[in-house]
């Protein structure tokens, strides 16, 4: 039965969620060192929400009437004064399980809930110091609290009963003794077996055993002596071995064995009573719970069957207003759809007419800038024709490329149907005296032309695909040995000279640039 209510702890009330929560918190409050009582009572939390049902939780001071523990002095101080500052965070936490367990009994359905919430309740308002256990763990503790408070109603001054976590402690004789020789522990048949084949053991030993045989059947005339004894007299006798003769120690073991067998004996029969008058109880109080119950069943249930109808007048009348909500949520809903739909509309309106606007402006931008074109490419046309004309009469401008009689070359200077112009192909990396056989070098003036129009003669050279100028270039001027180049990739123009000596001896090489006149 407490199995399933576990598992209706956990589904559908989500039980182990809690528990996460509880564990997580404990584990942060444990971070924080100072709190860390609370977090430990935290995950005593978590642990009982995993098994409400087959556990529940009990203060330390109740689980040492079980299991004793002793507990440092400072541990307890520091434990009182974190419960002291808890009281107000456990109070606001107690009053928040406490609405949730009502609210939960209120439902019906989450009673198994409010159940677990009551259950918990003490540990939410003060988790210091709390421990989780078994059910049966709980049950004895019950039962112990129970027997004190039967002994005090009776007026029992005496001191409780001890369980049985404490008998062993305080009825048991028995006490740490010195070790008993090796040949005590056989008996009569091995210590004969011993002595009659001496040739096969050690000397030692057959001595030993003899005189463990004597000692024995002299510690028969002790025995009255010894019985007569009581524990205290046994006890010193057998802790003081080396004062007393060693056929009264044997015969004080042996009585203090069977005290001890006598002992255990009362003691099992005194459990066996116990057990059974606890039966007796637990039979008696089931008899009268049954009778209890078949007594307030009538109540119970017309208790039950008023919290139904009420939980169920309240679920209608819920309903009812959840249903109103929903209907007026509906027409909202719907208002704001039509007025959505006409908005929608409208903007539809809207944009197709900007639409048709814009197609008309476009179409409007289109037919002039057809217009445009087509007024551009006359014009083009018309210009393409003058300059075919202008350079089939001899005219050309500079930049422009030179076609006649199969010659090639772009024009850098211009005078009416006369100028100059450059080849298309030029000469890369050659001595000054090498280029000046092979064309006609330009002047310092004609290549300053050259320098200054050098963007426009290159774009009609890559067009025509010819060199572009680029580089250092030999000019035509020569002076007593000297002879003169300038760099066209220079930011300015500029101009410079060699010797002879030098072309003869580096060989200094340039390019060359060859003009000709029309």
């Amino acid at each position: 039965m407490n199995g399933c209510l576990n598992i209706l702890w956990h589904f559908p009330f989500f039980g182990f969620l809690f528990a996460f929560f509880y564990a997580l918190f404990g584990a942060i409050l444990c971070c924080t060192v100072v709190l860390y009582p609370v977090g430990l009572g935290f995950f005593q939390i978590a642990r009982f929400l995993l098994t409400p049902f087959s556990s529940a939780l009990v203060t330390r001071k109740e689980l040492d009437l079980v299991r004793p523990e002793e507990r440092s002095t400072a541990a307890a101080a520091f434990s009182t004064v974190i419960t002291i500052l808890y009281f107000p965070f456990g109070l606001i936490a107690a009053a928040g399980a406490l609405f949730a367990m009502i609210g939960e009994f209120l439902s019906i359905i989450g009673i198994p809930c409010g159940i677990v919430w009551f259950k918990a309740l003490p540990a939410i308002f003060m988790p210091v110091d709390k421990i989780c256990v078994p059910k049966a763990v709980a049950d004895e503790i019950a039962r112990i609290k129970a027997g004190d408070t039967v002994r005090r109603y009776k007026g029992e001054t005496g001191e409780p009963e001890p369980h049985s976590a404490e008998r062993h402690f305080t009825e048991d004789p028995g006490e740490t003794l010195p070790p008993m020789p090796e040949v005590r522990q056989y008996d009569d048949e091995k210590l004969h077996e011993i002595v009659s084949d001496a040739a096969m053991y050690r000397a030692s030993l057959v001595e030993e055993c003899r005189r463990e045989l004597e000692i024995r059947s002299r510690s028969a005339e002790f025995t009255a002596q010894v019985r007569a004894m009581d524990n205290d007299k046994l006890h010193e006798v057998l802790a003081s071995p080396q004062l007393y003769a060693e056929e009264l120690i044997y015969a004080c073991t042996l009585e203090q064995n069977e005290r001890r067998r006598v002992w255990r004996e009362e003691q099992a029969k005194e459990e066996e009573k116990l057990r059974l008058r606890r039966e007796q109880e637990e039979k008696a109080a089931a008899e009268r719970r049954t009778a209890l119950w078949k007594k307030n069943r009538p109540y119970l249930f017309a208790a039950l069957a008023v919290l139904i109808l009420v939980g169920a007048g309240i679920k209608y009348h819920n309903y009812r207003k959840e249903q109103v909500r929903l209907e007026q949520e509906r027409i909202a809903a719907e208002e704001r759809r039509i007025a959505e739909e006409r908005r929608a509309e409208e903007q539809r309106i809207a944009e197709q007419k900007q639409a048709e606007a814009e197609r008309i402006a476009a179409e409007k931008r289109r037919k002039e800038a057809e217009r445009l074109a087509a007024e551009r490419q006359q014009q083009a046309e018309a210009q393409r024709k003058a300059d075919r004309e202008r350079r089939e009469a001899g005219y050309y401008k500079p930049g422009e490329l030179y076609e006649k009689d199969g010659v090639k070359g772009v024009v850098f200077t211009a005078n009416g149907t006369h100028g100059q112009y450059i080849r298309l192909k030029q000469g890369r990396s050659m001595p000054w005296s090498t280029a000046n056989r092979e064309g006609n070098l330009p002047s310092m003036d004609e290549m300053k032309e050259i320098y200054r129009l050098l963007k426009t003669l290159n774009l009609t050279l890559k067009q025509a695909h010819g060199d572009c100028i680029e580089g250092s270039y030999w000019l035509s001027g020569r002076r007593n040995g000297i002879v003169w180049f300038c760099n066209m990739e220079a930011t300015s123009w500029e101009t410079h000279n060699c010797t002879e000596y030098d072309v003869r001896s580096k060989p200094y090489v340039k390019n060359a640039l060859w003009i000709k006149s029309y």
